[in-house]
């Protein structure tokens, strides 16, 4: 009898961990990592407009990582209060957020030494999405030497408001573009805030952000706060979507920012587009839309895989972002792209 319930319990060990990876991939960057967790921001130029009949300030909550020159700091738990995602994440991706992950960034270390300056980068996850779901490529973001904000928006992702998640919704606007710059508003108090801690003596990020780069991405629908944010504000430089569609020929017309489109699945690039600015497209044959989320590595099995295969392409897709971020010009860019199999490279030039 005993041997019976050995095997079951091996059964049970195996069937859970077979599915899953135990931890996060080592980030391919050489600075270590820090990070400040759940800061908590109250819009007051804005009411929040998702919910009628309210008269309250929209409320913000961001991460911030940024590269520190100690890695040998206690690293920060992966997921903060799981129980509270229980319907929202399936019955595996709960399974994985309990097992008690640990990320590979510290609490509140100092910013490296190694540069005066980083750029920042401002990401605004999609529909229905967290930004605890893509701490994978914002850390590796990061161990490249970049200042990462990642926020929640408020009733279009599932953010965490007042000890309950927003459920998404697109009610309360009057067009398509007075959401987007809603949305991109959000990006834009995020960066305000960044902007006054930039100026502070008394900030751990005082004169560390490098003004000429600053860069937003958004992952599938954060891409219209990317958009929104880049119209209001050219303090924004260059703009990243992550399998997002672009948008329409006004909006690209009027957009005075180089972009870089990721295409996976669903993003769709017209050739009629006039371009105001370049736009350099990396299509990934055959990636899949939902890839540049954690999941893609952490539901894969570490008995099936090679060394650090789960995490390859998360890697070479945030290799590709910091060298845009980086590179003067986009010629250089396209040059020293980091390849990869079935990835395609076009530059479409302004016109």
């Amino acid at each position: 009898m005993k041997y019976y319930f050995l095997g079951l319990a091996l059964c049970l060990f195996y069937q859970i961990h077979a599915q899953t990876h135990p931890e996060l991939p080592k980030p391919i960057g050489s600075y270590g990592i820090s990070t400040i967790k759940n800061i908590e921001l109250s819009d007051t130029t804005r009411i929040e407009r998702a919910i009628s009949g309210h008269e309250e300030f929209r409320k913000l909550n961001f991460d911030l990582f940024y590269p520190t020159d100690n890695s040998s700091l206690v690293k920060v738990p992966y997921w903060e209060n799981p129980k509270l995602y229980a319907d929202v994440l399936d019955s595996l991706q709960f399974k994985i957020v309990n097992q008690g992950i640990k990320t590979n960034s510290a609490y509140l270390g100092r910013i490296s030494t190694r540069n005066q300056k980083y750029p920042l980068i401002i990401f605004s996850p999609g529909w229905q999405a967290t930004r605890l779901e893509f701490t994978i490529l914002v850390e590796h973001l990061a161990s490249m030497g970049n200042i990462v904000a990642i926020l929640d928006h408020p009733f279009m992702g599932y953010a965490n408001r007042n000890g309950a998640l927003t459920p998404p919704t697109d009610q309360g606007f009057k067009s398509y573009e007075d959401f987007r710059d809603y949305l991109g508003a959000d990006q834009l108090w995020v960066l305000h805030y960044l902007w006054k801690q930039n100026n502070s003596v008394n900030s751990i990020l005082s004169g560390r952000i490098n003004t000429k780069k600053i860069v937003s991405i958004g992952q599938s629908a954060g891409f219209l706060s990317t958009k929104g944010a880049a119209l209001m504000d050219v303090r924004i430089t260059k703009c990243v979507s992550l399998d997002a569609k672009l948008g329409n020929k006004e909006e690209l017309k009027n957009l005075k920012q180089d972009v870089l489109l990721l295409a996976l699945e669903r993003a769709v690039l017209h050739e009629d587009f006039n371009f105001k600015e370049n736009v350099v497209e990396l299509a990934y044959r055959n990636a899949g839309h939902f890839s540049i989320a954690d999941w893609t590595f952490l539901k894969t099995s570490p008995r099936e895989m090679e060394p650090n295969a789960g995490s390859t392409l998360l890697a070479n897709y945030a290799a590709n972002i910091d060298l845009f971020i980086k590179e003067d010009t986009l010629d250089s860019f396209v040059k020293k792209i980091e390849k990869y199999p079935n990835l395609d490279v076009t530059l479409h030039k302004a016109h």
